[in-house]
């Protein structure tokens, strides 16, 4: 029992000591990041403006800080922009306390997956690698709300066994407000038909409609405005000039879709591994991440903070024959 005290008084500590280094980054200008351009989209959904629209004066190879998510965060923004938070300063003054507890929030809930295992010292270390290391603090220090979409993600992944329903809705409002996990579809559909032998059809066109029906709920009225417009935009991150990235194939002199091949081969091969039973969920889901986050012709650091997570995920998953659930 002191164990277990002594553990949350330490948990508690490293979070105090994560939530006043990350909340130094809220003295710098974040004009010009994604962010403020979020709050833009903002603007315009406001002034009654599609912001999806504005990709069909482009070329779909060259980034003119197009709107390329699915549109749940843009409307949060046009909410607390309607409700008084007009200018950006003091919106963005709002949104990172959020974005800072989402990642607090993600933090705490690893160290508890771990603490269930009673693993206590691994608990502490994931704990504090999820808060200090160089990529999370680069998460925050260029202001973006992938905190928010990540813990999500992971909480979805740890619920999915016991509380199926719960992790396929987390998993879809994380695909609502950012598709970065968008690969990990197939292996949501993969497990959910291999969890017994009756229904499996069935099963499966009920995880799918679930995961889809956040992102599609979100979508439809933008479709119905200009279905073109979004479409494109959604397409853009798949067909965008790599710019300074590379990747095998790039470096090889092969651009457009032979580019992403790489990255199509081996999260391939991790969805065979996974149809297989080679792994756990815990481990596809980090590899699929970093299949990504490598191969992926454009790369930005943003990326780095969703591979992290399901890394420290995955650690649940060595040495153990079953990873816990909260």
């Amino acid at each position: 029992m002191r164990i277990r005290y002594l553990w949350w008084a330490l948990v508690l500590i490293l979070l105090a000591a994560g939530a006043l280094l990350h909340s130094r980054a809220w003295e710098y200008d974040s004009e010009g990041y994604d962010i403020y351009y979020a709050w833009v989209e903002g603007q315009r959904l406001l002034a009654g403006q599609n912001p999806f629209a504005r990709i069909l004066q482009g070329n779909m190879l060259e980034n003119n800080k197009y709107a390329t998510y699915f549109p749940l965060f843009y409307l949060l923004a046009a909410a607390t922009e309607w409700l008084g938070l007009r200018d950006y300063e003091v919106w963005i003054g709002f949104w990172q306390p959020v974005f800072l507890l989402f990642h607090l929030a993600s933090g705490a809930w690893l160290a508890v997956l771990f603490a269930r295992q009673r693993r206590f010292l691994l608990g502490l270390i994931v704990l504090a690698l999820w808060l200090l290391s160089n990529w999370a603090l680069e998460l925050t220090y260029v202001i973006n709300f992938d905190a928010i979409p990540i813990f999500f993600l992971v909480v979805s992944l740890t619920l999915l066994p016991r509380r199926p329903l719960l992790a396929l809705f987390s998993f879809s409002l994380s695909l609502a407000l950012k598709q970065i996990a968008i690969f990990l579809v197939p292996l949501y559909l993969i497990w959910l038909w291999q969890e017994g032998d009756g229904g499996r059809p069935k099963r499966v066109l009920w995880g799918a409609t679930a995961i889809a029906s956040l992102p599609v709920l979100v979508s439809l009225p933008f479709l119905l405005w200009n279905a073109e417009g979004f479409v494109r935009s959604i397409l853009f991150s798949a067909t965008r000039y790599a710019g300074l990235g590379l990747n095998v194939a790039l470096a090889l002199g092969s651009g457009g879709f032979l580019s992403r091949l790489p990255l199509v081969a081996l999260v391939g091969a991790v969805y065979l591994m996974a149809w297989c039973r080679q792994m756990g969920r815990f481990t596809a889901a980090m590899l699929t991440m970093l299949g990504f986050i490598s191969l992926n012709p454009v790369l930005f650091p943003q990326y780095v903070p969703w591979f992290l997570a399901l890394l420290l995920l995955a650690l649940l998953e060595v040495g153990t024959p079953q990873p816990a659930s909260p």
